[in-house]
């Protein structure tokens, strides 16, 4: 895909004040970008799903107080499963696995609920090892997802109205708890 920024009729560096013509701007549409539709988003109840990988993207944190910028993360796009819940089968969810020293642990967790093992089994020659992200498409596990408000959309809508976002926050194999949804994600769920 082009560099978007190149298209602009100053180059890269231009800035949002440069006078241009607007009539000679021209874009270069992803198929994604082009397919893209309105939609509006609700939040699905916390709980266990079980879940696809559709999609892994292979990103770097961007800028944050920690002193992890730059460091690689895989940005994790999970298809909700028919049999965990029928009313949210094909809803996504979206995960983060971070990449680096001090913050593997969802990455050992997803290794474990994809039968990976012996990348977190110290003393087996693969101990450590990230596998490539493609080998991860299709794998199916179960996804813990919470419900949270989402304050910075709040903010930046600043209309009062409460609104609330997903993040999944742990990853299991499938044959290691029942899926469903509750108030309390992770907790004891039944059918």
């Amino acid at each position: 895909m082009a560099n978007k920024e190149s298209l602009l009729p100053n180059g890269p560096e231009a800035s949002g004040d440069d006078d241009f013509d607007l009539a000679d701007l021209r874009v270069n549409f992803s198929e994604e970008e082009a397919s893209s539709e309105g939609r509006s988003f609700e939040a699905i109840p916390g709980g266990k799903y079980h879940v696809a990988i559709t999609k892994v993207e292979v990103r770097r944190v961007k800028d944050n107080a920690k002193g992890n910028q730059g460091k690689p993360f895989w940005n994790l796009t999970l298809n909700i499963q028919g049999d965990s819940h029928p009313t949210y089968a094909d809803r996504k969810v979206f995960g983060s696995v971070m990449l680096f020293e001090g913050a593997l642990y969802s990455f050992a967790q997803l290794m474990k609920a994809t039968g990976h093992e012996d990348v977190v089994t110290k003393g087996s020659p693969n101990f450590g090892k990230v596998p490539p992200a493609d080998d991860l498409l299709g794998e199916q596990f179960i996804a813990i997802v919470a419900k949270k408000r989402d304050t910075y959309k709040e903010k930046e809508l600043g209309d009062g109205e409460k609104l609330f976002k997903n993040e999944v926050t742990g990853y299991k194999a499938l044959n290691e708890g029942a899926v469903g949804h509750n108030a309390a994600a992770g907790g004891s769920l039944m059918p």
